[in-house]
């Protein structure tokens, strides 16, 4: 079945779109979640607020890409319960959080259009690495992947890998600086 047929089920309603998201979609969003939680309880308590999350989002989202769609609520998902649990404190987090801390300003508790900002900011800087880059940035720092995980799909050093990229936290914060969201 099509993405698109998948939507279109859940869009109407139908519970039939739901079993065929799971049956599609399950082992990338257990993945997604798993590397944030590092825990299979947690993630398995995750993917059914997951599923729940997205019967209740569809409608009155369409979303074009479900993919992505799914990503983006997985990972939130697993945040969300990070948070719930005030489990901030778990080291593969923090490492993704300590190492970002650097480059991208805390924009908690400011103003939405502030928060919006910088999340085009992110897009558009990520969007103007070249693929080998954007890929990498995008797997340690959306998807929570380690460097263990990036050294197995590259075949790279842990030193290559975390030389590169500790230079695109620094091409990001340039680009920030350069977008007026970050001065020091």
């Amino acid at each position: 079945m099509t993405d698109q047929e998948i939507i279109e089920l859940l869009f109407s309603r139908k519970e039939a779109g739901l079993m065929e998201l799971q049956k599609s979609y399950t082992a990338w969003c257990h993945s997604i979640i798993f590397r944030l939680l590092q825990n299979e309880d947690d993630t398995q308590e995750a993917m059914n607020d997951l599923w729940l999350q997205v019967w209740n989002s569809i409608p009155p989202a369409k979303p074009e890409n479900l993919k992505a769609y799914l990503a983006k609520a997985a990972r939130n998902t697993a945040i969300h319960c990070l948070e719930r649990e005030g489990a901030q404190k778990r080291k593969h987090i923090s490492i993704l959080l300590s190492e970002l801390s650097d480059c991208v300003p805390d924009h908690r508790g400011n103003q939405p259009e502030q928060s919006l900002e910088l999340r085009e900011a992110l897009s558009s800087f990520v969007r103007g690495l070249p693929q080998r880059d954007r890929e990498l940035f995008v797997r340690r720092y959306w998807y929570g992947e380690s460097i263990a995980e990036l050294q197995a799909r590259t075949g790279w050093t842990q030193s290559k890998l975390t030389s590169l990229l500790h230079r695109l936290r620094k091409r990001l914060k340039k680009h920030l600086e350069k977008e007026g969201l970050w001065c020091e």
